[in-house]
């Protein structure tokens, strides 16, 4: 309002509509605990606030996702825990069939058999385990099974084929047959191969496959997947496939397969039951040293989510700081200015009720 004649009158109404104004800033504040609604209402603070809450957003993405794929590494090492008890079993008792140079009796090889073809069902099961959808032991195709169902490794061409040789054992066969159950379980062929989908593609070269990785900052990943058809890091020593895996199923196919020897076979038996203990043995090692690798991977895990969630705590301290008002302060103004709007309304009712005549007294 501007009334000509009276400037006293006009710079009343016009310091009245400053503290006005001022009073709705401060009372908006109080109420939101925020400096401004608006980015643009930060002035010259904006740019720092935008910089650091795109930082702050980056840095829970981060965290985020590092916690996250920490279930995932632990229901991997859950899963490798379970292979290895399985493989334990086994061992424990398929390396007393030769001990002291005997086959042992029927009945210790049958149950012998059994307990290695349950362990291979378990094992192919865990192989195949999933977490929210993705196959643990997936390689970079998580969506697609890695390789064929518990229930269904005993019809592959794999078992199939190593269950023939391990029946045609005869004397002065048993290196021989050794050899071609190895080749077998070494095989990326499709009828014998017990791989599927991308996993199978990739072990035939068809695909390119990479360990999965968690971005846990700029440039940095940390890799915690594994692979069902091959080792992760683990370079497998003794009698081998060269991945633990196929020394698993190499090993307990023929074991599961084992029948009781007669005098003739008794030393084909034994180099049979040794090749297969011995690759059980091998996977069982290299096995153990990716899951120590996959612990050292949760390890940095761990504190790379630490470390990111104590910036983004940081972040947000700055941020409060730049956006977020001292409300004991804001309400101390708000409570100071408030009066200075009573009395500015005070002078402006005095002001507005000055005649001519009282003025030109």
């Amino acid at each position: 309002m501007k009334i000509s004649g009276f400037p006293g009158f006009d710079a009343a109404v016009a310091g009245s509509d400053l503290l006005r104004a001022r009073v709705a800033d401060l009372t908006a504040q109080v109420a939101s605990g925020q400096r401004a609604q608006t980015l643009a209402g930060l002035g010259g603070d904006a740019a720092i606030a935008l910089d650091l809450r795109n930082e702050r957003a980056r840095r829970e993405a981060f965290a985020t996702t590092a916690r996250r794929n920490e279930i995932f590494a632990e229901a991997t090492q859950n899963a490798l825990s379970g292979i290895d008890s399985a493989v334990r079993e086994v061992l424990d008792n398929a390396s007393r069939l030769t001990a002291g140079g005997l086959p042992g009796n029927d009945t210790n090889i049958r149950a012998v058999a059994d307990t290695a073809r349950a362990s291979l069902k378990a094992i192919v099961g865990l192989l195949g385990e999933r977490l929210a959808g993705e196959a643990l032991f997936g390689g970079a195709g998580p969506n697609q099974a890695p390789i064929v169902s518990a229930a269904a490794i005993e019809g592959t061409g794999v078992f199939t084929k190593i269950r023939s040789e391990v029946e045609s054992l005869a004397a002065g066969n048993g290196s021989a047959v050794l050899a071609k159950t190895k080749e077998f379980a070494q095989s990326n062929a499709e009828d014998v191969s017990p791989f599927r989908g991308f996993a199978a593609e990739a072990a035939r070269g068809q695909q390119t496959d990479s360990r999965r990785s968690v971005p846990v900052g700029d440039g940095i990943e940390i890799p915690i997947g594994m692979f069902a058809y091959k080792n992760s890091v683990a370079v497998s020593e003794g009698q081998t496939t060269g991945s633990w895996s196929r020394d698993l199923i190499w090993g307990l196919s023929v074991i599961a397969n084992l029948q009781p020897p007669n005098e003739a076979t008794r030393e084909d038996y034994g180099i049979l039951v040794e090749g297969a203990v011995g690759a059980l043995r091998s996977a069982s090692n290299a096995l153990l040293e990716d899951q120590a690798s996959l612990g050292i991977a949760q390890s940095r895990l761990t504190k790379s989510a630490e470390r990111n969630e104590n910036l983004v705590s940081q972040l947000e301290t700055q941020i409060g700081k730049i956006e977020t008002v001292d409300l004991a302060e804001a309400i101390s103004q708000l409570t100071s200015a408030k009066t200075q709007l009573e009395a500015s309304y005070r002078i402006l009712v005095t002001l507005g009720d000055l005649s001519l005549t009282r003025f030109l007294r």
